[in-house]
């Protein structure tokens, strides 16, 4: 059982470290906060 256990552990690590589209990202830009406000309030963003 702990091997079993050890060998997932391992796996998802492995597949945690190749995933380089991964929807949740430590950094943001104001582009995306705008498009997402918009998206809220209905007002359309300009520059």
């Amino acid at each position: 059982m702990e091997k079993e256990l050890r060998e997932l552990e391992d796996n998802f690590q492995d597949e945690q470290g190749e995933d380089t589209d991964r929807m949740i990202r430590e950094v943001v830009t104001d582009e995306e906060i705008g498009d997402i406000v918009s998206q809220w309030t209905g007002i359309p963003v300009s520059n």
